[in-house]
């Protein structure tokens, strides 16, 4: 039997991969495509079945996605100050500000990130086994 294909908007999955907060979860409608927000509170009614939790934001994951761009700076003085911000708690906002005195490279830090997202996005979809379409 052929599965149903579900149109899923992009850019809302991806605010849902991202966005990480202890009141509100993301599930995917995997009749219609679309992106559900149920809150803390609205948790006492039964989810459906039809609905997939969305992966929360994993801190490993974006802390080996800084350390795996920081190992393609070729800037000598940058690759130092990354290596420094890298170290220890705080480690996530030590690294944009460092990054902002670099425009070129902090370009280039959000490409690397939205390419990384994109790729356990994708993963994510594929371990569905749904038939799908990004639009």
């Amino acid at each position: 039997m052929e599965k149903k294909k579900i149109k899923i908007d992009y850019d809302e999955l991806e605010g849902a991969f991202d966005f990480s907060s202890f009141e509100i979860r993301h599930f995917l409608d995997m009749e219609t495509g679309e992106i559900v927000l149920i809150s803390e509170s609205d948790e006492e009614q039964e989810i459906p079945d039809h609905y997939v939790g969305i992966p929360e934001p994993d801190s490993h994951e974006g802390y080996n996605d800084m350390v795996d761009f920081s190992a393609t700076i070729k800037n000598a003085e940058l690759n130092r100050l990354l290596s420094v911000a890298l170290d220890g708690k705080g480690a996530f906002g030590r690294f944009k500000n460092v990054l902002y005195d670099f425009p070129e490279e902090q370009k280039r830090w959000y490409d690397f990130k939205e390419d990384r997202t994109r790729e356990r996005i994708i993963g994510w979809l594929e371990s569905l086994e749904i038939e799908y379409e990004l639009t």
